[in-house]
């Protein structure tokens, strides 16, 4: 495995990765199908992705298009698992104040965090009763569009 394909396994590496450093030897030579992104964008990007798990914010905050950081995320290795990082301190974050709500007693909080943590318990579910004598035939098919007929 080349160094660029090396995972991205803590804030460290993350901040390395982010630095203001040059391209790397891959992004140099227009590697990565052409596509990459400048070190301060790249940065900037992480940085608020770091902040709030959501990539469309992160990419407009550092000059960014959505579209162009998914290609970069499907053609370097790197970038992807330095997103991975990101988004997991970010989402960390996100749960851990949902969970300080719940604890402090704030009732949606504390169902949000039961649904997600004892999904089997606490999801949403629909029943459906029927009260009647005798037997019921159901068929179950696909809706039909009557043809548009004019008379």
């Amino acid at each position: 495995m080349s160094d660029e394909a090396e995972a991205i396994d803590g804030g460290a590496e993350l901040a390395r990765f982010c630095a203001d450093a040059p391209l790397s030897h891959t992004e140099a030579r227009g590697g990565y199908g052409g596509v990459h992104i400048d070190p301060l964008r790249r940065r900037m990007f992480f940085t608020e992705l770091q902040r709030t798990p959501i990539i469309g914010v992160a990419a407009r905050a550092a000059g960014l298009t959505v579209a162009k950081v998914r290609a970069v995320r499907e053609a370097d290795p790197r970038f992807a698992a330095a997103w991975d990082h990101a988004l997991t301190q970010s989402v960390d974050a996100v749960e851990s104040k949902l969970l300080e709500k719940a604890l402090a007693g704030d009732l949606r909080a504390i169902e949000s965090v039961l649904k997600a943590k004892r999904p089997e318990e606490y999801r949403e579910r629909l029943e459906v009763g029927v009260a009647a004598r005798g037997i019921i035939e159901v068929d179950l098919v696909p809706a039909q569009v009557p043809e548009n007929t004019e008379s």
